[in-house]
């Protein structure tokens, strides 16, 4: 094939699209996140509870539980990857983690209760029937 050949020209015209596209492909997925929506909940005039518990954070079905109770996040408190990152994208727990925690549980049948009072928004029915945890603080624990 001569340099000026036509199906030279195509083949590196090929060539530079495929390597754009990779390039285009790896720096779309470099940061990339996989922020998953936690449960949350909003200022209010109630107060925070002063309770305190420790236990390991799991992951279980897409809803993070501490020890039994499902944890309810302070406004903002999202999951990326198996980060628990506040409000400001620090993260401040991780699924696997022993935790300590200040805040509240409170049983299942008070769910209503948390919806009217302080939730964000509606807690996924896969994730109720059993207690929450109002998470008022989370450190990582002994």
């Amino acid at each position: 094939m001569r340099p000026s050949d036509p199906r030279r020209r195509m083949i590196g015209l090929l060539v530079v699209v495929g390597l754009l596209a990779l390039a285009v492909g790896w720096l779309a997925t470099r940061n990339a996140r996989s922020d998953t929506t936690l449960p949350t909940w909003h200022a209010n005039s109630l107060g925070l509870p002063l309770a305190a518990t420790r236990g390991t954070l799991t992951d279980r079905g897409g809803c993070l539980y501490v020890n039994d109770d499902l944890a309810i996040w302070p406004s903002g408190y999202r999951l990326n990857d198996s980060a628990v990152e506040d409000a400001n994208g620090k993260s401040v727990a991780t699924v696997g983690q022993a935790v300590s925690v200040d805040g509240g549980e409170y049983p299942a049948t008070d769910y209503d209760w948390l919806r009217a009072t302080i939730l964000d928004s509606d807690v996924s029915a896969s994730c109720r029937g059993g207690s929450f945890w109002w998470v008022t603080r989370v450190e990582p624990g002994p």
